[in-house]
């Protein structure tokens, strides 16, 4: 299957975001876009916009309620609504945008852009380098939970997530105690856009003593603005952005964007 053609013609991400797409395809397209850098940037875009927009459906219904219909432009997205889609929301929000953005005078849009900085989009400030692994040897024989924790971050050092996944899962049934397993689970769920289970994973170590807490509350900070839920990262950030770790800078370059 040509999965580049596929996304747009058969709403690929879109079933894969809400869940309904089949295992055995499920299972394909993750291969697939980990490989192919196209398809990688979409799945993030899309993820960072899907709960914001199904959030803000009944919003959307009811301000194209009240535009109106002597624009074809507005006219077009109205009829296609009735498919209540992920792709209609998007297209109706846009056309919400276009409509209000008429009515903004020119004087507004100059002292807009005299006095503020452009601010990336979520999607970007979501975007984050896998965290580092630096192996560890164990002593004596390794137990179970040892072992499958050491073929995951193989896999994971591969960047091969869903693989890690699987073993990291293992490892955490042997070990649910693993702070190392989960912090590592949390963040290939956030690689592989699975973006509430790493919130659930990397909260647990976070809300923790171990070496891991610091960087499970910045990935989880980034897990928050996948999800467009912006006051959670920031207030995840501060005390990053107040200490002296080696989060910090980078905490307080991402609450000093998010608060403008």
């Amino acid at each position: 299957m040509n999965w580049c053609e596929a996304v747009e013609r058969d709403n690929i991400i879109e079933r894969y975001l809400s869940g309904t797409l089949e295992p055995a395809l499920k299972e394909e397209w993750e291969e697939h876009y980990f490989g192919c850098d196209r398809c990688s940037r979409q799945l993030e875009t899309w993820s960072a916009i899907d709960r914001p927009l199904r959030e803000m459906e009944e919003v959307i219904r009811r301000e194209m309620r009240e535009l109106p219909l002597s624009k074809p432009a507005l006219r077009f997205p109205i009829r296609i609504f009735a498919g209540v889609g992920l792709a209609a929301v998007l297209l109706v929000s846009v056309a919400i945008w276009f409509g209000h953005s008429e009515r903004r005078s020119a004087k507004t849009e100059i002292a807009s852009h005299a006095h503020s900085a452009p601010i990336p989009a979520l999607a970007e400030l979501a975007r984050f380098d896998p965290p580092p692994y630096e192996p560890s040897e164990f002593r004596g024989i390794e137990t179970k939970s040892e072992s499958q924790f050491l073929d995951g971050m193989k896999r994971y050092a591969a960047r091969d997530y869903p693989g890690a996944i699987i073993a990291l899962q293992a490892s955490l049934v042997s070990d649910p105690d693993s702070a190392p397993a989960r912090f590592f689970l949390g963040a290939c769920y956030l690689l592989t856009a699975r973006s509430g289970e790493g919130i659930t994973a990397l909260s647990a170590v976070a809300s923790g003593d171990s070496p891991f807490a610091e960087g499970a509350k910045f990935y989880l900070a980034k897990g928050y603005l996948m999800e467009g839920r912006t006051a959670e990262a920031i207030a995840t950030l501060r005390p990053l952005a107040e200490s002296t770790g080696d989060f910090s800078q980078e905490a307080r370059r991402l609450v000093s964007t998010l608060t403008r």
